[in-house]
């Protein structure tokens, strides 16, 4: 069609999406998206109904108080701060400040599927570093991809896909090199505060001007489905950022969330408690049934599935039994495992109840 050929830009034509499911996921044990899956207490959830005002729905959001409530769960300034629809328009919003055509950013393979996206949108050229044998990388491995045209770098600590996690003094060296070649590092810390703590940010930004910090409530809070993420940086970095953002950031009911949360800490440390205690039931029945497996500081760990035949297949008999976990990675280094969320103590019993029965 001509409309098309003369009107689509020509990095969007060239992209490959996954097709929208229409399958119900909520039918199943949902093991494949890192969603969190432990019920929250009826009586937070009855307080969080009951603050729902027709205001909520009808008009845009007030966020002042959000903003002022993040900065201090963070221990930053306001002014280093942006909060966005989820960490996926946090990093849309790093590619549409910084990232011109030609340009070069590098990235771990895997990672996030949308950086890939938004690089490519953006007519950049990506290159890549992959994990070793022993699902880690080195600084090492990220400064062999930069080139003279290297915009930004991207790092997933941890990363979402096998785990692996740079220690604080790695993320220092590769903020440092990359400061001195005059390269943005993004740290997408989604997976961070499911087991971390924090680290002295503030100290962090203002020593390392080239670093911004996207995170989120969906993984380390468990609400991915009210899609609340944030940018954090020098307020130098911000100034610009900021000239791109939407008029209204988040929705009325996302800003109550989160400000929900907030107010209530014991949420997440519950969450952090569930986890600890589902990763302890996991590694033990792992080991009795000898399988191979990783675990995360994320809420997701990894097994080792050689024997399975193709990994498809049990990914394949698993959903036979109402159980979803993600397709098997296909990279050379990286064939053969499988990602699996952690759920509750109860998910964890079905899905090595359902592992036994298919072994």
């Amino acid at each position: 069609m001509k409309l098309i050929k003369q009107t689509v830009k020509k990095e969007i034509k060239k992209l490959v999406r996954t097709n929208i499911s229409a399958e119900r996921r909520f039918d199943y044990l949902r093991l494949d998206k890192n969603e969190r899956l432990l019920p929250f207490n009826k009586k937070d959830l009855k307080s969080f109904k009951l603050s729902i005002s027709d205001d909520d729905l009808m008009g845009y959001a007030e966020i002042g108080n959000t903003y002022n409530k993040l900065a201090k769960f963070l221990k930053i300034k306001v002014n280093q701060l942006l909060i966005t629809a989820g960490s996926d328009l946090a990093i849309k919003t790093v590619f549409e400040t910084f990232v011109d055509n030609k340009d070069s950013i590098v990235i771990q393979s895997p990672s996030y599927a949308m950086t890939e996206v938004y690089g490519k949108m953006f007519g950049s050229r990506i290159k890549r570093y992959s994990v070793n044998n022993d699902l880690t990388a080195k600084p090492s491995d990220i400064f062999n991809q930069i080139d003279k045209k290297t915009k930004l770098v991207v790092i997933e600590n941890p990363n979402g896909f096998v785990g692996n996690m740079f220690k604080i003094y790695e993320i220092e060296n590769i903020a440092k090199k990359l400061l001195s070649k005059n390269v943005l590092l993004l740290i997408d810390e989604v997976y961070f505060y499911i087991e971390n703590s924090f680290f002295d940010k503030k100290h962090f930004l203002t020593k390392y001007p080239n670093v911004i910090i996207s995170q989120s409530f969906s993984k380390g809070h468990g609400l991915a489905g009210v899609r609340f993420g944030y940018l954090i940086s020098n307020s130098n970095l911000m100034h610009y950022l900021k000239k791109v953002r939407p008029i209204h950031e988040v929705s009325s009911l996302s800003a109550k969330a989160a400000n929900w949360v907030l107010d209530r800490p014991k949420i997440h440390k519950q969450f952090q408690f569930s986890q600890k205690a589902s990763k302890k039931y996991l590694m033990k029945q792992l080991s009795v049934l000898k399988i191979k497996y990783k675990m995360t500081t994320g809420n997701f760990f990894l097994i080792f599935a050689p024997n399975f035949g193709r990994t498809k297949n049990l990914a394949k008999k698993l959903k036979q039994k109402k159980i979803l976990i993600r397709r098997p990675f296909e990279q050379k280094n990286i064939k053969g495992w499988l990602r699996i969320c952690v759920g509750g103590l109860l998910e964890s019993k079905k899905f090595i109840s359902a592992l036994k029965n298919i072994l």
